[in-house]
């Protein structure tokens, strides 16, 4: 309801400008739509007006794995991302990579897969408001790696200084292993279970 108002009403015999989204006390002598609502109307201008705000991609996974600042894949990757704006006047997402839109969803999806070659990419999400109007979010850098970690010294075991028994020698495995983008681990299978950061080139254990 719009509550109590007079005869003449607030603009009577004035020029007076309306917001496409106004409340009734914009016109009359009333408190309508409320003071939470009629606070309220600003926002509400904003997300039908447009363009859609905060568009940001928020990570990159379903194959892809971050090292430092970037991610890598051999191929595939999640994008997600997450904006401020409801999704109702929001008319799709397109994911670009260097550019160019690879993949689109409506407005109500956060996130889609992709596939990149070989190289560095950016990735972006660029989203289409109702009234036509686009936002671009930041890039982030994806890599496709295809090739392969090497060894360039390859693993071997040498006897090394402690205690010997019938049924333990101790030894010291050494290697060097590298990689054309980013070497993220070294995994050791026998004789026991061990991981090794990307640095590191020997291991001390026992056959």
């Amino acid at each position: 309801p719009e509550g109590s108002s007079d005869s003449s009403g607030f603009t009577l015999g004035k020029d007076y400008t309306f917001n496409v989204i106004s409340g009734h006390r914009d016109g009359f002598a009333t408190d309508c739509p409320g003071n939470q609502l009629y606070n309220a109307l600003g926002t509400i201008r904003s997300y039908a007006s447009g363009p859609v705000s905060a568009v940001s991609v928020t990570g990159l996974t379903g194959g892809a794995v971050k090292s430092g600042a970037s991610y890598y894949t051999k191929n595939s990757a999640t994008v997600s991302w997450t904006t401020s704006t409801p999704s109702a006047v929001i008319s799709g997402f397109d994911v670009l990579v260097d550019g160019k839109a690879v993949a689109h969803t409506s407005g109500s999806v956060r996130s889609t897969s992709i596939s990149v070659t070989a190289g560095s990419h950016t990735v972006q999400v660029r989203a289409t408001h109702v009234r036509g109007s686009t936002t671009l979010s930041g890039g982030v850098t994806l890599v496709g790696d295809t090739t392969a970690p090497t060894f360039p010294t390859a693993p071997g075991a040498n006897l090394r200084t402690g205690t010997v028994s019938s049924t333990s020698v101790p030894v010291t495995v050494t290697w060097k292993a590298a990689d054309n983008t980013v070497l993220a681990k070294v995994v050791a299978t026998s004789p026991s279970s061990a991981t090794f950061g990307p640095t590191v080139t020997s291991w001390a254990t026992s056959a």
